[in-house]
């Protein structure tokens, strides 16, 4: 039947196929409501960190999700009879767009970055008494925050919730790394060398 959905749709996970649109945002927004107060847990550099989907104001749009689901296997009938076998056969799933509260997420990415982030530690100079050496550089790790927003309001709008979403970091170099500094070590060391008259 045209007015319902074809067999095999599902949208953001849930089985939909052979509903009406109506019913089917009906039943997504009601098992999402359910969940809007369910944690989920994310980790990153050792860190958790819980929120929920009300927290950072996650609303997926099912209304539209569902449209483009109708859409897909619409048409004139034969071509409609064949695009519905197809989702029968080999299943169709929607993502539903989802809204956010764009500040609070930036300011929760910003915190748990402050939390979670060691900055790299460039090389440098050190002097004990007329030695000179070099401190070696290390590199740091920082929270991906691009991927990291698009996993936690993914994790946040999906119906089954993960319990637990592991967050991506991303590798920080040093801007000054031991190489940079041996013309400076030479330096000092020819400084010291000598007495100096005045």
């Amino acid at each position: 039947s045209p007015g319902r959905l074809a067999a095999g749709t599902t949208i953001g996970g849930v089985e939909v196929g052979g509903l009406r649109p109506e019913a089917a945002v009906a039943l997504l927004e009601r098992r999402s409501a359910a969940l809007q107060r369910e944690p989920v847990t994310f980790v990153a550099g050792g860190r958790t960190f819980t929120f929920t989907a009300s927290m950072l104001g996650v609303r997926p749009d099912w209304e539209s999700a569902v449209d483009v689901a109708a859409a897909g296997n619409d048409g004139f009938a034969p071509l409609r009879g064949l695009r519905r076998i197809q989702t029968r056969l080999l299943g169709a799933d929607v993502e539903p767009r989802v809204e956010t509260y764009p500040t609070v997420v930036r300011y929760t990415l910003a915190t748990m970055a402050r939390a979670v982030d060691r900055p790299a530690v460039d090389a440098a100079v050190r002097r004990a008494g007329l030695r000179f050496a070099v401190t070696p550089a290390r590199a740091g790790l920082g929270l991906d925050q691009p991927r990291a927003e698009a996993l936690i309001v993914s994790a946040l709008a999906d119906v089954p919730r993960p319990d637990q979403v592991r967050l991506p970091l991303v590798r920080a170099e040093p801007r000054v790394v031991e190489a940079d500094l041996a013309d400076a070590v030479q330096a000092a060391r020819t400084a010291v060398s000598a007495p100096v008259t005045l």
